[in-house]
């Protein structure tokens, strides 16, 4: 039987400080790429490049919702569009060596609700800590449920001339690191669910144990469990969203 593992993705307040923008009106959030410290952004390919990266929620540039003049270069992985993710060899990864064929990947990331246009024009960072900061207290942020990936392969990619095509638009690529990657199918969760929204039971008692471990990863337990308590949210999610337009 499969299970299902949670894995905390994207820029956090562990990487630049505040979360990805969850925009409520588009029912879609921005999933902003943490970034890749060992590339100039002069140097990366356009695909790591956040001026020539789109968003797919908004259709904004990426380096939108980066600090006006700390744009960085994108560690743009997991890749939702390609179907995989990839963590170098040779050192402890996030994901533990059993994972296989049939394993549900639970892409969960923190993300915020910011003020009405305001992301209309690029801003300082103090401006993006300060709107993150109150969003937070407001309780207009949390961690989200973004993605879910069914693994129908993992294998590991010492010769990057014989990785599969898709996997070459991995950053590893670019450093040339031997990675182990997973690739399956990916489902983008629309509008994004509260991780706690499916907190049941033993259920609860996992997540809340990732919470204390600030959600970085963990198994969360039984696939069907999960897939029918996400299943369930986001019917609820999308009747309710069908009242409110029809009121």
């Amino acid at each position: 039987m499969g299970v299902a593992y949670l894995l905390r993705v994207y820029a956090d307040t562990s990487t630049v400080g505040y979360y990805s923008p969850l925009h409520r009106h588009l029912e879609c959030a921005s999933l902003l790429p943490i970034p890749e410290r060992r590339l100039e952004l002069s140097r990366a390919p356009m695909w790591l490049n956040p001026y020539f990266v789109r968003d797919p929620c908004t259709n904004l540039a990426m380096a939108t919702f980066m600090p006006l003049g700390l744009e960085w270069v994108m560690h743009r992985d997991p890749r939702l569009d390609l179907g995989f993710y990839t963590e170098p060899l040779g050192r402890s990864g996030r994901l533990p060596r059993a994972v296989s064929r049939g394993w549900l990947l639970v892409l969960v990331s923190g993300l915020a609700v910011y003020p009405e246009g305001f992301w209309d024009r690029r801003r300082s960072r103090r401006e993006i800590l300060k709107a993150f900061r109150e969003a937070m207290g407001s309780g207009r942020g949390g961690v989200y449920i973004v993605a879910l990936m069914e693994i129908e392969e993992v294998l590991e990619v010492r010769d990057w001339s014989r990785a599969p095509q898709e996997l070459l638009q991995s950053p590893h690529s670019v450093l040339g690191e031997p990675v182990r990657a997973v690739l399956g199918d990916v489902m983008l969760v629309t509008p994004p669910i509260p991780l706690d929204a499916i907190a049941r039971g033993r259920l609860r008692e996992r997540i809340e144990r990732l919470a204390r471990g600030r959600f970085r990863v963990g198994r969360l337990g039984d696939l069907s469990e999960v897939l029918e308590l996400v299943e369930r949210q986001a019917t609820l999610r999308r009747l309710k969203a069908l009242n409110q337009s029809r009121s």
